[in-house]
């Protein structure tokens, strides 16, 4: 996975951004959308992904483009976030591969629903932003939000110099978790 809220398998009430899909549980049910044309796509390609919640409605969307939306109504409120692995327990559906400028914003939705043109440069702090990380090339993942929060890396999560934009600004590998 690449993004989760989840406790554990089947958990009721979290998100999980994985290779071919998103889904949120909830009440123990789920709703998925997939992305078009299975997973998202092939290997050693940037792919900008974006999750984005408007109300109870989720919209999946890859490059810009919106892959499908889901109704749900789920509390997010206290979750534990982790990126590059899809439960608590970091040892099944990791993520291999890297990921960059990851953010969370919350009070207002960053994009069209209908659609948008991917960031072509780093992501910065908008108002509202949660949590903004994986931008620094070396030494600890970080949080570039005015929140500031700890991040934990897990197994062998770093920085790194592979970056999707043709700046300083980098990404990390890896599962993180506790932010």
């Amino acid at each position: 996975g690449y993004f989760s809220t989840c406790q554990a398998s089947g958990a009721n009430g979290g998100i999980v951004v994985g290779i071919d899909k998103f889904f949120v549980t909830h009440g123990g049910g789920s709703s998925q959308i997939g992305f078009s044309g299975g997973a998202i796509g092939s290997n050693s390609v940037w792919y900008h992904v974006c999750l984005q919640r408007i109300s109870n409605v989720f919209y999946l969307y890859k490059d810009g483009v919106q892959q499908g939306s889901a109704s749900a109504t789920v509390s997010l409120t206290g979750s534990t976030i982790r990126l590059g692995s899809r439960y608590m327990d970091n040892t099944t559906h990791l993520l291999t591969g890297y990921i960059s400028n990851f953010r969370i914003v919350t009070g207002s939705a960053v994009y069209a629903a209908s659609g948008f043109t991917p960031p072509t440069s780093p992501l910065t702090a908008i108002s509202g932003t949660q949590l903004l990380t994986c931008q620094n090339s070396t030494g600890s993942i970080t949080d570039a939000s005015s929140n500031g929060y700890t991040i934990t890396a897990n197994g062998n999560a770093a920085a790194d110099a592979q970056t999707p934009f043709s700046s300083s600004y980098d990404n990390c590998t890896g599962s993180l978790s506790n932010f």
